[in-house]
């Protein structure tokens, strides 16, 4: 990995960031937000809950609730596919699950090559991205985890189907 002295002038850093697929649409979360990705296990269900609430799942002793982004961001694909991996992350002191349909890669960029987020293109609300990054002619969005939890589930992501 290199150094981040090797870091170009201006005050740009190294940043790093865990890069998923939804819907076959790449997204991005920082890796300093993430405490761990494992494979998809069963999900305890919540009556009553949302849609995009799947359940809970015991993580190592502790209780995190399980969020399906596809049905959060009211996504939808070809094929249904069954998410391959969980990112686990500590958010407003309480542990949240994401099911997401695979994680891809780690992506290590210079600060400066984050993108303001376009007006248009995205399948997602704007205000849960914080910028985007292309890389090898793919768009990726960098989510804002607090602000996707922080806020209501958009009108018909209850009702959306996956």
């Amino acid at each position: 990995m290199p150094a981040e002295s090797a870091a170009p002038s201006r005050g740009a850093r190294l940043v790093q960031f865990v890069i998923f697929k939804l819907a076959e649409e790449d997204f991005a979360i920082p890796i300093d937000e993430v405490r761990e990705i494992i494979r998809a296990v069963p999900v305890t269900p919540v009556p009553g809950a949302p849609r995009s609430i799947r359940g809970m799942i015991n993580v190592r002793g502790e209780v995190a609730s399980v969020i399906d982004l596809k049905a959060r961001f009211s996504l939808r694909e070809k094929f249904s596919l069954e998410p391959k991996h969980i990112i686990i992350t500590a958010q407003m002191k309480t542990l949240f699950a994401f099911t997401v349909d695979e994680v891809t890669e780690i992506l290590r960029i210079m600060e400066n090559e984050i993108k303001t987020t376009p007006m248009t293109g995205l399948r997602v609300e704007e205000n849960y991205v914080t910028g985007v990054v292309i890389r090898e002619g793919r768009l990726i969005a960098l989510l804002d985890l607090a602000k996707v939890l922080a806020e209501p589930a958009p009108a018909g992501a209850a009702s959306a189907g996956a």
